[in-house]
């Protein structure tokens, strides 16, 4: 009788154990190459189950990691710069002081990607409603005219964001890097405008560098004149007509389009 249902019990095990290879060989098969996907059948569903459980914990992660993001900004808004303290974000936000320190090492790394997910959103927003202008320069000129309101509503967290940007520490280079390289993409958008007219490559090529520079140049003398703003020696006026002028300079510089003149 012992021997009997040994058997079975064995009979059992076998036919789970070859259910359970044959759905991890399956499913190897429908996934993407990646670790362990040359071995055999548990191997893989091993490695399966690790990816998966390693997605999950970093999606919990990057929830944290908002969670926290939100939290500074609000505290910015309220008290701007000094009252980010880290130790405050992390109670706010409900985690403790260690998982807040594995993410952000510093108070200006939590507010340069607060003002990194800022021109995200700006530029969704522009992706679904372009600035609008008869001429580049129109547009350009709309373009920060808008994104100087869109920072300065809320100046106490404008002038915190602005601040950790310029702080010069450079271990957010790479961050502060990115945050650049976005406006500088948005300008050169605006530049386009919603039509885009072909061109041969070799002008295309031409045309990519000049607009990549003068977006870059756009780019510097914004972020200083808010720079200037955040420290009270300009004000939002002062930001919006001083990149009126110097778009208009280095438009005409480049030999682009005046003010005014319509586009073919």
């Amino acid at each position: 009788m012992f021997q009997f249902l040994l058997s079975a019990a064995l009979g059992r095990t076998w036919a789970r154990l070859e259910e359970d290879q044959s759905r991890a060989a399956a499913s190897s098969e429908s996934a993407d190459e990646g670790p362990g996907s040359g071995c055999c059948p548990a191997i893989r569903l091993h490695s399966m189950r690790t990816r998966k459980r390693e997605v999950e914990e970093s999606g919990e992660m990057e929830e944290r990691a908002r969670r926290i993001v939100e939290t500074a900004v609000a505290l910015a808004e309220e008290g701007g710069f000094e009252a980010v303290r880290l130790r405050d974000v992390a109670s706010h936000a409900g985690v403790a002081l260690g998982t807040l320190y594995r993410r952000f090492r510093s108070k200006e790394d939590l507010l340069v990607a607060a003002l990194d997910l800022e021109t995200q959103a700006m530029a969704r927003r522009l992706e679904q409603r372009p600035v609008q202008g008869a001429s580049e320069l129109e547009r350009v000129v709309a373009f920060f005219r808008l994104t100087t309101r869109g920072l300065v509503r809320r100046p106490n967290l404008a002038r915190a964001m602005v601040k950790a940007a310029a702080s010069g520490d450079p271990e957010l280079a790479k961050q502060v890097a990115s945050f650049h390289e976005r406006v500088e993409k948005m300008i050169v958008a605006a530049m386009r405008g919603p039509n885009v007219r072909s061109t041969r490559a070799e002008d295309a090529g031409q045309a990519e560098v000049i607009e990549s520079r003068l977006a870059y140049h756009l780019n510097m003398y914004w972020f200083a004149l808010m720079v200037g703003w955040s420290g009270g020696l300009h004000t939002q006026h002062d930001v919006i007509d001083g990149m009126k002028e110097v778009t208009d300079l280095l438009l005409r510089g480049a030999g682009r389009k005046a003010s005014g003149e319509p586009e073919r």
